[in-house]
């Protein structure tokens, strides 16, 4: 889009800022700059972007399509887009004829746009396979649906308000700029930043405090806060719009905080820091990273750590609020696609793919192992992340636990200690539904 100012486009990088950017010539070259008018840009970007034009310029940059010639083993060489498409589409209409289920659509993220939705859409209707689960986000994506039914947040602008921010397991320095400048100015407005973290000395720039944390072991802590919390809060904790109230409070009783602080390996004294950090104000954001879920049992720290900000009486306040998977696709909807008549072929698991692809192919001998296709029915949504419910209940003793064979690490097991929960948006309240086997 054209505007008086230059051309107005999107940062393309899989990055969760997602800066929209003012293009203009200038020089015989471009210059970049961040949109002033954009709510959560605000005028600047990263050295990446800046340096856009030298990669346009770079002799070593791919300006046209390649295809490879004498089989595996030979090179690729450089061929005309007619030609390129036209083996594209043939190979395309050679593999759906035989089988739509041998076309498999892997897709990244890139600028997390309605062109992702698109290209889903495409492929949907020839009747392709696709992916379910992420190398990525998709546990704790997983768990805030389980709490709260959609992973949609607090507006990020909100932080601009915060009283007190805790970075848990989030670096913004390193992964996003425009975060990192308002837990920045956080901080210079007095509010207090605490970070936790495996790592103290990534934290160190812009956390007051840092909370060490075992990795892959946060929904300990976040529990062992919880338990302090309630002892010291003051202001109403908004059980009236929580399910199985009665269950968590036996959780808690039925594991001490210093059995908990000994499985997360986190002194007491950075628990309490915590806990008084909630206690004196709701206008605490928390900003969660995804590094958190990337563990077996991950999306039960991403709940656990929910659930500390829910009682706390920060969700939904301006200056507040949970925050995980923001600002990236957090307006976008799952939207269910219409496929192909005939059957519609099982997603495979995305962090299972090198034992998935064997499988799936009908020539392999293991291919009997592979879920069978499903008939298709009406449109529906695209398949959700796996859930999968733990053999037995959650306990610290589990924090050092072998791990299970064949789970894959960004699967979320359902936590036992739960109910199911889903927002119902017209009372803004929790309800409950209890799963068999729990």
């Amino acid at each position: 889009m054209s505007t008086g100012a230059g051309i107005l486009t999107i940062c393309t990088l899989d990055c969760p800022d997602r800066c929209s950017i003012l293009c203009r010539p200038h020089g015989g070259s471009l210059r970049l700059r961040g949109n002033p008018d954009h709510p959560y840009t605000r005028d600047f970007t990263c050295a990446k972007i800046r340096r856009y034009p030298d990669r346009l310029r770079s002799p070593s940059r791919i300006t046209q399509p390649h295809m490879r010639r004498g089989g595996r083993q030979g090179d690729f060489e450089p061929v005309s887009w007619a030609e390129a498409l036209d083996a594209a589409c043939a190979a395309l209409s050679t593999a759906l004829a035989n089988d739509p289920a041998s076309v498999l659509l892997l897709r990244g993220c890139g600028s997390m746009g309605a062109s992702k939705d698109f290209i889903e859409a495409f492929f949907a209707s020839l009747g392709a396979r696709t992916t379910r689960g992420s190398l990525c986000e998709a546990a704790g994506g997983a768990a805030c649906r389980l709490d709260a039914g959609a992973v949609d947040m607090n507006d990020p602008t909100e932080i601009d308000k915060a009283e007190a921010v805790v970075l848990w397991g989030k670096n913004p320095r390193a992964s996003s700029i425009h975060t990192a400048s308002q837990v920045k100015a956080a901080r210079g407005r007095g509010a207090p930043v605490v970070a936790v973290t495996p790592d103290g000395a990534t934290a160190t720039a812009l956390a007051d405090q840092v909370v060490r944390v075992r990795p892959g072991h946060d929904r300990f802590l976040a529990l062992a806060v919880a338990a302090l919390l309630l002892e010291l809060i003051d202001r109403p904790v908004p059980w009236e719009q929580a399910a199985d109230r009665g269950a968590f409070e036996d959780l808690l009783r039925r594991h001490p905080v210093d059995d908990l602080l000994a499985a997360s390996g986190t002194p007491r004294a950075g628990a309490e820091l915590l806990a008084r950090t909630y206690a004196r104000t709701a206008r605490v954001a928390t900003i969660v990273g995804w590094g958190a879920q990337r563990y077996h049992r991950g999306g039960e720290s991403v709940r656990a750590v929910h659930a500390l900000a829910f009682l706390a009486g920060t969700l939904g306040v301006p200056g507040g609020g949970l925050y995980y998977n923001m600002p990236s696709a957090r307006h976008r909807r799952e939207v269910p696609w219409p496929t192909r008549p005939g059957t519609r072929p099982a997603p495979l698991i995305m962090p299972l793919l090198a034992r998935e692809l064997p499988a799936a192919d009908p020539r392999s001998a293991s291919s009997g192992r592979c879920a069978p296709t499903s008939p298709t029915r009406a449109p529906r949504p695209r398949p959700s992340p796996e859930v999968c419910a733990p053999s037995t209940r959650w306990s610290p003793s589990m924090a050092s636990g072998p791990r299970q064979p064949g789970r894959p690490a960004s699967c979320c097991p359902r936590p036992s200690f739960w109910r199911r929960r889903t927002w119902s948006p017209p009372t803004g309240r929790i309800n409950s539904e209890r799963p068999g086997g729990w």
